[in-house]
């Protein structure tokens, strides 16, 4: 309709009021709907205080026509759900009534509560679907992505009240799936999911069983003996539906964010060995305070749908080390990998809930969310030993090394969780428990998230973890995955870091192994009084001729890989910094020739830049490397 054609507000009212006269007389509900469709598809063409004077003016003539709800009541919701595309100020509470907000949803309320269950159960259904639609970067494109959200959940689950019914859990089923689908595009989207989980927590707590239909025993041909039968079977099937839906939204709802357990964990720690808080992180404590107590209800209402949390740990722990036992074991290390991958994905992809799925299966991520937020809660962490939190691990994140969307940033917090409580006692023969090709795998997966994640409290935790791990296990283990990673690793800021963990390793000097010394002293002879001469120190990781043929070659590919001619890159300018730092602290240990070599031909590197080189970073700076030769000659 062009601006010439469009009929002032007033008119509109006075059409669609006159036709309710007409329609009692022809019955001619179709008609109506198309009338309605005309004057409220475009909600743009009409200004706020218009937008409201309609809404009113349906309200009240369907109020009194609850004839025309209940035949054409279907068709409203995508006509009043465009409302909603609105240029008013979405600040404070998306559910404030301001008054066009309440037309909108008492119009809604009025359609539900009506209107033809079963078709307003299925347009709720179909309209979930449209949610997906919305620029997250647009701060009020998200919020009416919300209350979007909201309104279709609140139309879903007044409109499946309605519905009568012997199998209320096939209603259920198309109900979860459908809410899943729409929260995994909104959750892809969003970092602001409390809205949501709100919603969906709701959803799950205020659910109750439709009625029975009058007569239902002889509609359906059934005796009352198997009425009972049906409704026990229905009644465990709900459970089992409600069940699956918590573990699924603890999962999907903690795509792009976390609770920062893992670093609450790993914070407790630091205070009980340094006695010292460590500085706060760049999380906002606030929300994650908020996100906790929501999800601390979500966990309870899990508990009250029978949701064993400690029997599925126990579960989860013996499943996840017994997956990858199915593994040939004659084939090689990489070959052995990729089936951890496959057998990952492939348990990944059948966990996620399906409407055609022969169980209904539970989100296994999801479970270890609210596992974990319920061993906190309690204040009782569950034993776990590193074998099984290294195969949780695998389980789950691996997956997101084949695709990003399989990566989860609750379930990267869960799994360090869970990896911090059992790496605290443990000791080198725990970690010979685990498969060599598992560990490489894990020992993998923690350099990729140090690397791509982008909080640096969690990276913090993640290499921090990795050095744990890797002054645990055995040396050659250790030094050979440190220099693979720098041979091969794509990310350079992951180079830059595990040059420093090399370097550390090299330096620190190993603990008196309390066990091995005991073994001896009981092998001693009391009566011996010969002095025992003073073991010598050993370092995490000695330096060997080989392995320092390996470090010098390094630092030449990384100098050759940051000096191209006269210009500087600025990608590998840490990676070669960091390794004139390792050989700062190792030149009495290194070969003179070597370091001599070194310093050489990065000196002459230097000479060939040109005068000025400029960064955005200012840790990129060309005399920092200039003072580490000085130190080196």
């Amino acid at each position: 309709m062009s601006d010439e054609e469009q009929l002032p507000v007033d008119t509109v009212c006075e059409y669609i009021e006159n036709a309710i006269v007409e329609l009692k007389e022809t019955g001619d509900y179709l008609s109506y709907a198309t009338l309605l469709d005309i004057h409220l598809s475009d909600p743009e063409r009409y200004n706020d205080e218009e937008k409201l004077q309609l809404l009113n003016k349906l309200h009240d003539i369907l109020s009194e026509n609850l004839d025309v709800v209940r035949e054409i009541g279907w068709d409203l919701p995508e006509l009043l759900i465009n409302f909603y595309d609105l240029e008013w100020d979405y600040t404070g509470s998306l559910l404030r009534e301001t008054g066009l907000i309440k037309a909108i949803m008492d119009n809604f309320d009025l359609v539900a509560k009506n209107g033809n269950a079963k078709e307003l159960f299925l347009k709720s259904i179909e309209l979930l679907t449209t949610l997906e639609d919305f620029d997250a970067s647009n701060e009020k494109s998200f919020k009416i992505a919300d209350i979007k959200l909201h309104t279709l959940i609140e139309l879903l689950n007044t409109s499946l009240k309605r519905i009568n019914t012997i199998y209320p859990s096939r209603f259920l089923s198309m109900a979860t799936a459908s809410l899943l689908r729409a929260i995994t595009m909104y959750c892809t989207k969003s970092i602001h999911t409390r809205f949501v989980l709100r919603r969906l927590y709701a959803f799950a707590r205020d659910y109750m069983a439709p009625l029975k239909p009058n007569d239902y025993l002889s509609k359906h041909g059934i005796t009352q003996e198997e009425a009972d039968k049906i409704e026990d079977d229905e009644n465990f099937l709900q459970r089992k539906l409600l069940q699956s839906f918590l573990t699924q939204v603890s999962e999907i709802t903690f795509l792009q964010n976390s609770f920062d357990l893992s670093v609450e964990l790993y914070k407790s720690l630091q205070y009980k060995c340094q006695k010292k808080l460590p500085p706060p992180n760049e999380s906002d404590e606030e929300a994650i305070t908020s996100s906790r107590g929501l999800f601390t209800r979500v966990t309870q209402l899990a508990l009250s749908f029978d949701l064993d949390l400690a029997d599925d740990f126990e579960k989860l722990k013996k499943s996840s080390v017994d997956l990858f036992e199915k593994i040939d074991l004659k084939k090689d290390d990489d070959e052995k990998m990729q089936d951890i991958l496959k057998f990952a994905v492939n348990d990944k992809i059948s966990h996620l809930y399906h409407p055609e799925s022969k169980e209904i299966p539970f989100n296994l991520a999801g479970e270890l969310n609210l596992i974990t937020m319920y061993t906190r809660e309690i204040s009782h962490v569950f034993p776990i030993t590193i074998r099984e939190a290294v195969a949780i691990t695998l389980r789950l994140l691996s997956p997101g090394l084949i695709s990003e969307k399989f990566q989860n940033k609750g379930s990267i917090d869960t799994c360090l969780f869970w990896c911090w409580v059992a790496i605290i006692s443990s000791k080198q023969k725990d970690f010979q428990l685990i498969p060599h090709h598992e560990l490489i795998l894990f020992l993998q997966i923690l350099i990729y998230y140090a690397s791509t994640h982008d909080r640096p409290s969690v990276r913090l935790v993640l290499y921090t973890l990795l050095t744990r791990v890797l002054t645990t296990i055995d040396e050659d283990t250790s030094y050979n995955f440190l220099v693979d990673t720098l041979t091969t690793a794509p990310f350079l800021n992951a180079k830059a870091a595990v040059v420093t963990i090399l370097k550390d390793l090299i330096v620190r000097v190993k603990p008196t192994d309390i066990d091995a010394l005991t073994d001896e002293l009981e092998k001693s002879h009391l009566e011996n009084d010969e002095r025992k001469p003073k073991l010598p120190e050993r370092h995490y990781i000695e330096l060997k001729n080989d392995r320092i043929d390996d470090i010098y070659a390094l630092i030449r590919e990384s100098i050759d890989e940051t000096f191209h001619g006269e210009e500087l890159n600025p990608a590998s300018f840490k990676v070669t910094l960091g390794y004139l730092n390792l050989l700062i602290t190792i030149k009495d240990r290194f070969p003179d020739d070597k370091i001599k070599e070194i310093v050489k031909v990065t000196k002459k590197n230097i000479e060939n830049l040109k005068d000025e080189q400029s960064s955005d970073d200012p840790t990129v700076n060309v005399n920092f490397i200039s003072m580490a030769l000085e130190s080196l000659s």
